[in-house]
């Protein structure tokens, strides 16, 4: 069940058995909340023998259009507010998503963070993170994600400052024996900036490495207690960031 922000629909995900093939359907209905009436049938998908339902049910932060995540196949399908209509399925085994603050992107997250143009559906963004949950709020335009132990609490902010490229980068973090590697698979023209933190923030190396040879490891000399980390590596606009974890 999801209930619009203006309060005046919401969408049920649910479960039926056809009487006659006894094959089971998810079916998402959107209805009025004013007079508690059907507003149309969103989608009826028949899923065989399993009675599997619907995971997520969201609406976008404008009302302007509905996403939801089936337990079936884990896409997410999305559609148009104004006619009711599918306009985009993810394709891929998503584990949860939501509308970003600023009503023009959707986040997917499976085995990476991918970010949609929902003005042409073409990826705007892929990252090196996934999460089990995402909230996303206008109030103060920041974006919740969590997963396992780990949480995160993103803020849209205004700069001028060009964004981060979101090409793939050649830059690996490996954490041996609680040692930890560098691995650089291209030659950069700039120096490269290293930086780990702990999960709250506190920067526990920070460094800049100029002199390195492709595709050999540097060990960064970074004395870390038992615990989640971070590395973030920054070479001009490309930007790498990756979870470690020691353990002593």
């Amino acid at each position: 069940l999801a209930v619009s922000h203006d309060g005046k629909h919401f969408v049920t995900g649910s479960v039926y058995q056809d009487q006659y093939s006894k094959n089971y359907h998810d079916i998402l209905i959107l209805w009025e909340t004013g007079t508690w009436k059907q507003v149309a049938v969103l989608e009826d998908i028949e899923t065989g023998v399993s009675a599997n339902g619907y995971y997520e049910i969201k609406f976008s932060l404008d009302d302007k259009l509905i996403a939801s995540l089936t337990n079936s196949n884990r896409n997410v399908h999305l559609f148009n507010f104004q006619d009711n209509k599918l306009i985009y399925t993810s394709n891929k085994s998503t584990m949860t998503f939501d509308f970003l603050p600023d009503t023009s992107h959707l986040a997917l997250s499976y085995d990476h963070l991918e970010i949609i143009n929902l003005n042409d559906f073409k990826n705007a963004g892929l990252y090196n993170s996934y999460s089990y949950g995402i909230t996303s709020t206008t109030k103060n335009k920041s974006i919740f994600m969590y997963g396992g132990d780990t949480a995160y609490l993103y803020k849209q902010i205004t700069t001028d400052v060009s964004h981060p490229s979101t090409e793939t980068v050649n830059i690996r973090v490996n954490s041996e024996n609680n040692q930890i590697y560098l691995w650089i698979g291209e030659k950069f023209n700039e120096n490269i900036m290293v930086n780990i933190t702990d999960l709250l923030g506190n920067t526990k190396l920070s460094e800049i490495i100029s002199n390195y040879q492709i595709n050999n490891r540097i060990t960064l000399k970074a004395d870390l207690a038992s615990g989640l980390y971070i590395c973030k590596v920054a070479c001009g606009n490309k930007v790498y960031s990756q979870k470690f974890e020691i353990v002593r």
